[in-house]
């Protein structure tokens, strides 16, 4: 009996993780978000701690999800770890020049489609961050 335990327990520690049913994936799968587009104003360099002590602001477009998402682990890398409840979402472009094309959104409830990323710098406001592909106003969030 403590042989099969043994066993039991062995094999469930060496097998990696598998997706949670109903919970998003990291990059390279795309996911859709829906939520409220907004701008968030967070301490920048050179300390990030206080905006009123001189550090520069950084404006940060934040996505707001009406009802949480989690996200699931990928175990090939531990920076990208579970995280089971999201509701706000950083995104952003991979060029910055695009910020202006669709400023005309914030304030609004749009549609986010893109490929998700834990935050591993200072700069990264939220648990998870989502780089946009596409994005469209919507008529509910």
């Amino acid at each position: 009996m403590t042989t099969m335990v043994i066993a039991f327990l062995a094999l469930f520690a060496s097998t990696e993780v598998v997706a949670v049913p109903g919970c998003l994936q990291y990059e390279p799968a795309t996911v859709s978000l829906r939520g409220e587009l907004t701008v968030e104003v967070f301490p920048g360099p050179p300390n990030f701690q206080d905006l009123k002590r001189g550090d520069q602001p950084e404006h940060v477009w934040v996505l707001t999800l009406p009802k949480p998402v989690c996200v699931s682990a990928q175990p090939s890398d531990e920076l990208y770890r579970a995280v089971p409840s999201v509701t706000r979402v950083q995104v952003g472009f991979d060029d910055v020049d695009k910020y202006k094309s669709y400023d005309s959104l914030l304030g609004h409830k749009v549609v986010v489609t893109g490929r998700l990323y834990p935050a591993h710098t200072v700069h990264h406001r939220t648990d998870v961050l989502l780089t946009i592909e596409s994005i469209k106003r919507s008529g509910r969030a």
